[in-house]
């Protein structure tokens, strides 16, 4: 069986993207509703920062710059990542 292609966490966000965007036409009457509506969100996710809610700041960083990377560390003096693995063989029952 192969592989999948391309990135699925990707997909999945379609599908939360597509609900939102169903949400949005559900509580308009009109495309210019749902924007509006969506920028009404956009005040109240502003507002949240403005009150000094630390998640909102969060958020709005990682909107603007993108997350943050996870850095790897070796050793400093090698840069060597240090990696181990143990393998270890089960006598099955029965």
């Amino acid at each position: 069986m192969a592989a999948p292609k391309g990135n699925q966490n990707a997909v999945k966000a379609k599908f939360w993207q597509a609900a939102i965007l169903r949400a949005l036409e559900k509580r308009s009457k009109s495309r210019k509703d749902a924007k509006d509506a969506l920028d009404d969100l956009a005040e109240k996710f502003l507002a949240a920062c403005d009150e000094g809610e630390v998640q909102a700041f969060r958020e709005l960083g990682d909107r603007l710059d993108g997350k943050p990377h996870q850095t790897v560390g070796g050793d400093t003096e090698t840069g060597e990542i240090p990696v181990s693995m143990t393998v270890k063989y089960v006598k099955p029952n029965g």
